[in-house]
């Protein structure tokens, strides 16, 4: 099973920053496979090898065709996003989750912080909180510090999503009442 695959079943919130981080590594490549295969492939056991470059060749293939080499995410993953934002909202409104509406309002401040600061003011709260963690992961490669501020917020974003992580696998098992 792919690493990517295993993230996924644990916990889809690492697994969206982890596939970003991916789109973000190949366009580094510039989608070159053979670029790909003689740095990151030539690190992996010889059983792990085909696997992983037939999935990359996939992601450069989707990335490509929605028209993505610049910028941008793959259409499955703002779609779990999108699922994501569609669960926020039965926590909230639909089922009245009270630990949710809890960690959630406790996130909100912070939330509309980031907000007033970011490019994109009419995203989603949980793609927010996601953008945020994202940056959060480029300042730490580039060696750059984080204000202690800053950390209590990403502390908040992460308690949204590991929640809503943790909720989300439930539902994908049936075992979440809706």
């Amino acid at each position: 099973m792919l690493l990517a695959e295993q993230i996924r079943e644990s916990n889809i919130a690492e697994y969206v920053l982890y596939m970003w981080q991916t789109e973000d590594l190949l366009r580094g490549f510039d989608f070159d496979i053979e670029k790909i295969e003689q740095t990151i492939l030539n690190e992996l056991p010889n059983n792990e090898k085909k696997a992983t470059k037939q999935w990359y060749n996939q992601i450069i293939k989707d990335l490509k065709i929605q028209g993505k080499k610049v910028k941008g995410h793959s259409n499955s993953i703002n779609e779990v996003i999108i699922e994501l934002n569609y669960l926020h909202s039965t926590l909230i409104n639909l089922m009245q989750d009270s630990k949710y509406s809890d960690i959630y309002k406790a996130a909100i401040p912070h939330i509309e912080i980031f907000r007033e600061l970011s490019s994109e003011k009419e995203i989603s709260d949980i793609q927010l909180c996601f953008n945020a963690l994202y940056g959060k992961l480029i300042l730490k490669l580039q060696g750059k510090s984080i204000s202690e501020d800053s950390e209590d917020s990403f502390s908040h974003f992460r308690n949204v999503l590991g929640y809503l992580s943790v909720k989300y696998k439930q539902m994908k098992a049936g075992k979440l009442n809706l």
